[in-house]
């Protein structure tokens, strides 16, 4: 699983190695890394759950399942994971 973490000096980090902690670095920017982890490495601290969504459109009415969530945390090796989401998404909801 690829993560984007926000860290000083990344450009730096990413022209010289091609590790950062023992992942690989998959690209990097300004303030940016792109690593290849374990996605058991990622600390997540978040709650999901379901709600049904009332609709109408062209005069029939119904209802979609939507999945809403509250993400508190989401850090590897205490840097803050910015593509949390993605994380979350891979982590809890995939089979939802």
């Amino acid at each position: 699983m690829i993560i984007e973490i926000a860290i000083r000096h990344a450009v730096t980090i990413g022209e010289n190695e091609e590790h950062f902690m023992g992942a690989v670095i998959e690209d990097y920017e300004k303030g940016r890394l792109w690593l290849v982890v374990d996605p058991n490495e990622v600390e997540l601290d978040a709650d999901w759950w379901q709600t049904k969504e009332p609709h109408e459109a062209w005069g029939t009415r119904f209802t979609e399942n939507m999945t809403e969530f509250t993400i508190r945390s989401c850090t590897w090796n205490g840097y803050p994971v910015i593509n949390e989401e993605q994380i979350l998404e891979y982590k809890e909801l995939r089979y939802v």
